[in-house]
Formats: structure tokens, C-alpha cells, sequence
């Protein structure tokens, strides 16, 4: 796995698109069943300002993105995909842990990145909608290059969830279920939860000037 890679386009991701706010009614009065790229648009819009305000410390930012993550993201759906077959062979509890476990090793590694805003520029191009799933298509305009960033999203019944994030043709659910199934293959689920709890303790344990990578 390119780490520094992954690292690196996952900040971008969670800046685009891992704080999301709760919809108002006037939002939700524009934001319609079959246009999810109005939804994205006005969250990502909204993230932007909330990374600007400069009355808000670093907890309540942090408090914030935390409460607000789970607004948008499906981490029950996404933890199904990340695990694929191996999904169907766990009990209900073990895939509630593993949901909970997962979502929280996310936040460890991406929450703080997102307080490095540095004016990147989100332009939304086009959607594709089929049914009761969607496919939003931006791109990210950093200083240096742009980045290709597309959102895969489904609707449940009341509202858009994201399930999936595309960054430069780099799947996130991808790129941990090759990662997890092996694992599990080699190890079993028992230690998949032991290393996934390892490292958010890594990853939340105070850096002595060394990044984690």
C-alpha cells in the first residue's frame, strides 16, 4: 500500500467531504430526492466556512466534526463493502464492533488533518443517478494540481448517504478490504479488531514531533 499516498489523498477527502452538517429544513428545501450534487454542494460549502471560523477552538472543532461525520457517512454500509463476503459470516454484534471500531479508526486518522485547510477549491462537474444510487463527480484545485474526486452515494429512503469515496481512482473501501480480508484470512476477526484498536490507540497517543505514518 502507498501509505503517504493514501495519507495524502485522504486529507483531501476528509476536507471535501468527512464533516458534514446536519440539513436544515431550509436546506432540505433545496435539496431534492434526485440531486445529490445540491446535497454535496451545500455540505461541502458549509465545511468550508465551518474550517474559516476563527472563534472556534481546536476541541470544539474536533467535538464538531465528530457529531457531524456521522450525519452523512453510512459507516454500517461501508463496513459491509469493506469486509465483502467475509461481511455474511460475522454474528450482528460482531458487525456492530466492527462498524463501531471502524468509524472510530477513521476519525483517528483523518480528524485532525482537516484543521491543515489552506483554501483548497472544490468545483462540482457533473452527477449520475440510477435508481436509489449516485455517482457526484469534483475535483479538488489545491496549489500544486487537482485532484479527481467522486462520491458514491445511496439513498434509503429519506436521505443521501455516502458509502464510498473515489480519490484519483483510488477506491477508500477498496483499499481497506484488501487490507482487513487478509487479515482475517491469516489471522481471524478476533485480531483484526486487536490490530484495528492498536492503532487508534497509535493514532490518538501525543506525537513527540514524529509523525505517525
Amino acid at each position: 500500500m502507498k501509505t503517504g499516498f493514501l495519507l495524502k489523498s485522504l486529507f483531501v477527502f476528509v476536507l471535501a467531504s468527512f464533516m458534514v452538517l446536519p440539513v436544515t429544513k431550509a436546506m432540505s428545501d433545496n435539496i431534492k430526492h434526485n440531486d445529490p450534487m445540491a446535497l454535496v454542494n451545500t455540505t461541502v460549502n458549509s465545511i468550508l466556512d465551518l474550517l474559516k471560523n476563527k472563534e472556534m477552538n481546536k476541541d470544539q472543532r474536533r467535538a464538531k466534526i465528530r457529531a457531524l461525520v456521522f450525519e452523512r457517512f453510512d459507516f454500517n454500509e461501508m463496513s459491509k463493502r469493506v469486509l465483502g463476503t467475509n461481511w455474511r459470516q460475522l454474528t450482528p454484534a460482531q458487525q456492530k464492533t466492527f462498524a463501531d471500531i471502524f468509524s472510530k479508526l477513521l476519525e483517528a486518522s483523518y480528524v485532525g488533518k482537516v484543521e491543515n485547510y489552506t483554501n483548497e477549491k472544490v468545483v462540482f462537474k457533473t452527477e449520475q443517478i440510477q435508481d436509489d444510487y449516485a455517482k457526484v463527480n469534483t475535483v479538488i484545485h489545491t496549489k500544486t494540481n487537482d485532484i479527481p474526486l467522486v462520491y458514491f452515494m445511496y439513498f434509503n429512503g429519506k436521505d443521501w448517504y455516502v458509502y464510498d469515496v473515489i480519490i484519483e481512482n483510488v477506491s477508500l473501501v477498496s483499499t481497506y478490504r484488501s487490507t482487513y480480508n487478509q487479515i482475517i484470512k491469516q489471522k481471524g476477526f478476533d485480531e483484526l479488531i486487536k490490530e484495528m484498536n492498536r492503532k487508534i490507540k497509535e493514532l490518538s497517543a501525543p506525537k513527540n514531533g514524529n509523525n505517525a505514518s
